[in-house]
């Protein structure tokens, strides 16, 4: 998101008044983030599938919080104003706009071991019922160390809040290890609680030196180490998902 204070965009974090700005009712601000979340809301009540039912999607908003390269991250926030402004924004759009198809999705930065990775996940908690999704950003490289020891603490979160998580950011930017997919984040993610992962983009630019990518190509190094990963039977696809919209009979979910 860009700043709506300053204009600039998110890393745009000199002034540490944006969000209070926002939070309060009389202020530009506030009225200028109404119109966005407006906007998105918009989007998700028109988002509707073949059957015109509603498309449920996780929003993942003000990610990175525990960072300070943001403007709502932990240099211009405090704790009390990431809080109010997560649940403003919730109950903007489910109270205020009627938007039920949003999964909001938290995710702190977790790159690397943490004494307490519990604690770093907890950070800023807007509270369990302003969270349906726990996720992690987690760019550990190939320490695949770092990545079980964080993998099984937001399974640990997962499984105390009864909340579905995932790793909602990944990757090694440029890299060319041909096993990468299945030494790196296949082996690591095998019997963990963990329902998605997502690597960050692939960028083509002619003009730049063509390694701004974190994921995997056709000619990529990797590309048979992918296509391995995604034979196995614990991996899980688009074409292996059941019917997840068509609640299962005699099944009651708490």
């Amino acid at each position: 998101l860009n700043n709506p204070l300053t204009g600039g965009d998110s890393w745009d974090n000199g002034n540490t008044g944006v969000v209070r700005a926002i939070l309060d009712p009389q202020s530009p601000q506030h009225a200028l983030y109404r119109q966005w979340l407006d906007r998105l809301a918009d989007f998700a009540l028109n988002l509707k599938g073949a059957d015109g039912n509603l498309v449920p999607f996780i929003f993942r908003p003000y990610h990175e919080h525990t960072q300070e390269w943001p403007w709502w991250g932990s240099k211009c926030t405090t704790e009390q104003e990431f809080i109010d402004f997560w649940r403003m924004t919730v109950r903007y759009l489910r109270d205020t706009r009627g938007v039920h198809n949003l999964i909001y999705a938290i995710s702190p930065q977790m790159d690397s071991e943490y004494s307490d990775a519990r604690g770093r996940l907890s950070f800023r908690w807007p509270g369990d019922e302003w969270v349906d999704f726990v996720g992690m950003d987690c760019y550990q490289g190939i320490n695949n160390a770092v990545f079980v020891t964080n993998l099984k603490a937001i399974s640990k979160v997962s499984l105390a809040k009864l909340k579905p998580c995932g790793v909602t950011e990944t990757g090694v930017e440029g890299f060319t290890a041909t096993d990468y997919w299945t030494t790196n984040i296949h082996a690591p993610l095998t019997g963990r609680r963990v329902s998605m992962v997502v690597t960050w983009r692939n960028k083509y630019d002619p003009m730049e030196s063509g390694t701004h990518y974190f994921s995997v190509f056709p000619g990529h190094p990797s590309e048979r180490d992918f296509v391995k990963m995604y034979n196995q039977e614990n991996s899980f696809f688009c074409s292996d998902l059941p019917d997840m919209y068509t609640p299962a009979e005699n099944v009651t979910v708490l």
